[in-house]
């Protein structure tokens, strides 16, 4: 019972973080959506996003959860959310454009107009080698376990 309890609470609070709270902001909040137009942001991409996001990652979340160690769901559950919350990051980073892989570039449309850049490429590799060596431990962790005792 101990695993599936933890499954459900894992993917409640992943869902309540990135679905229902960006949701209940914009709802709540509707001078956001202005202030982000500002910055180029579409607001209602931006949540939508995040609601996918966030649903995939529950999703794996479970899988990783109700699987053992030796389960080749389990691997590729861990390796695809290790690249949804890669993703998440650069999207989060470049305000709603993940491809700027850190350098984000925003016209802000007040006055004459003034350019916005966030240069946050450093933090951007550091976290994609943080992602790779917890790929490397999950694809070590599958290899021993599987050895221990083979699944078939």
């Amino acid at each position: 019972m101990g695993g599936k309890l933890r499954a459900v609470v894992s993917a409640t609070a992943v869902v309540a973080l990135l679905v229902i709270a960006p949701t209940l902001v914009v709802m709540l909040v509707p001078e956001i959506e202005a202030q982000a137009a500002l910055l180029g942001v579409d607001v209602g991409g931006f949540v939508r996003t995040l609601a996918l996001v966030g649903a995939a990652l529950a999703f794996f979340s479970v899988v990783k959860n109700l699987t053992g160690d030796r389960s080749p769901a389990n691997l590729a559950a861990n390796l695809l959310s290790s690249f949804v919350g890669l993703y998440l990051f650069l999207f989060l980073i470049g305000l709603g454009d993940p491809s700027g892989f850190g350098l984000t570039e925003r016209n802000l449309k007040v006055g004459q107009g003034v350019r916005m850049y966030l240069d946050l490429r450093f933090a951007v590799t550091l976290y994609l080698i943080i992602i790779l060596l917890g790929i490397v431990k999950t694809l070590v962790n599958f290899v021993y376990a599987r050895r221990e005792r083979p699944a078939f």
